[in-house]
């Protein structure tokens, strides 16, 4: 029986994020999800530290990006 590599799931919903034209992630990193931030740093996802939760939330609304657009609609 062979065994097959998994990819942890830090790296896989990183790499789900970049295949959805995601470029940069706001938030604030704590005990619960620091291995996320790993794996966005693996993935190539720019990622900016925010100070409160909420302006994390505000910060792509600020950028007025082609893919803050779309992270409105949804």
């Amino acid at each position: 029986m062979s065994q097959r590599y998994m990819a942890p799931l830090s790296m896989q919903i990183s790499c789900a994020l970049k295949a959805r034209g995601v470029e940069v992630v706001f938030g604030i990193p704590g005990a619960h999800n620091q291995e996320l931030y790993r794996g966005l740093e693996e993935a190539g996802l720019r990622y900016i530290l925010a100070r409160h939760e909420q302006g994390a939330g505000l910060m792509p609304m600020a950028m007025r990006g082609p893919w803050a657009a779309r992270a409105l609609r949804s």
